[in-house]
């Protein structure tokens, strides 16, 4: 199987190397040259000098996975990749934009032959590890074209992905999620340093996170995230979140700071929650 990736930052990295464990040969593209090739020597990518390089150097029938922060650098490689590509050929658009976009921009790429699938992702940096759960929307041939590569970048064995409806669901779907998080978020972080206040009990909301996530069904999957990303990579307070990190990767490193002041420490995690899904999810 054969890939192209245009975005090597964050999820565009993570996904890069989930495909090539899964077996894939992928061919990337960033606009930073030495992003391209650093991940070329880690992961087994071949890293491309353009958008025209990368095209040419994927067989017929072409597909390309779009990881590009949404607004102005997604939408004019969409525009450009509409240009180069050729008739049966398939994008899968995971710049996470508005899903009317999505449902214009398939109607321009299906007037040329070309398919357009629109996907939100779930999973970030460690996606490539765990996997990714996946909605997308567009029509069902050019979804199962990409079949594929949905089951190599899925979690639950390849299985945690759906094609929503047309055009634009997968997008707005990931806009509903990531909305949801937020308000979930939100609520933590206001108990969390509701907690904290009562400073004459010295609550430690790392632990209380801990025994939640152990012994109540107050969020089991966000709680286990958050717990899971701790453990391993075991980030320092004050250190900012890994490119392309979920709302519960936020969660975790907000909850770092437990020795800091319950303004300071809602704030905080407020504001990692905005930089993450505020400005970049679809809208509604």
């Amino acid at each position: 199987m054969q890939i192209g990736i245009v975005g090597l930052d964050g999820l565009g990295g993570a996904l890069a190397r989930r495909l090539v464990r899964g077996g894939a040969a992928v061919r990337a593209f960033h606009p930073d040259g030495d992003a391209a090739a650093k991940l070329a020597a880690e992961a087994g990518v071949a890293a491309c000098g353009s958008l025209a390089e990368l095209v040419a150097a994927l067989s017929a029938p072409r597909t390309v996975l779009v990881a590009l922060p949404a607004g102005e650098p997604a939408a004019r490689t969409l525009a450009e990749l509409v240009a180069l590509l050729a008739e049966g050929d398939l994008v899968a658009d995971a710049a996470a934009g508005h899903f009317r976009d999505a449902m214009t921009r398939a109607t321009e790429f299906s007037a040329r032959g070309i398919g357009y699938v629109d996907l939100g992702l779930t999973g970030g940096a460690i996606g490539a590890d765990y996997g990714f759960g996946i909605v997308l929307g567009g029509e069902e041939r050019w979804v199962e074209q990409l079949r594929p590569v949905l089951e190599k970048l899925a979690a639950g064995e390849g299985k945690s992905w759906m094609r929503c409806g047309p055009a634009g669901a997968g997008h707005f779907v990931k806009s509903v999620q990531d909305r949801i998080e937020q308000g979930v978020l939100g609520t933590f972080a206001h108990g969390l340093a509701f907690l904290q206040g009562r400073h004459d009990f010295n609550i430690k909301p790392a632990d209380v996170v801990q025994v939640w996530r152990e012994g109540s069904a107050s969020n089991d999957e966000l709680l286990a995230l958050a717990e899971d990303y701790l453990a391993v990579h075991g980030i320092a307070a004050g250190e900012p979140a890994p490119p392309g990190a979920t709302p519960a990767i936020n969660l975790a490193l907000a909850l770092r700071t437990a020795t800091q002041g319950a303004a300071t420490y809602m704030d905080q995690l407020l504001a990692a929650m905005a930089a993450a899904t505020g400005k970049k999810n679809g809208g509604m």
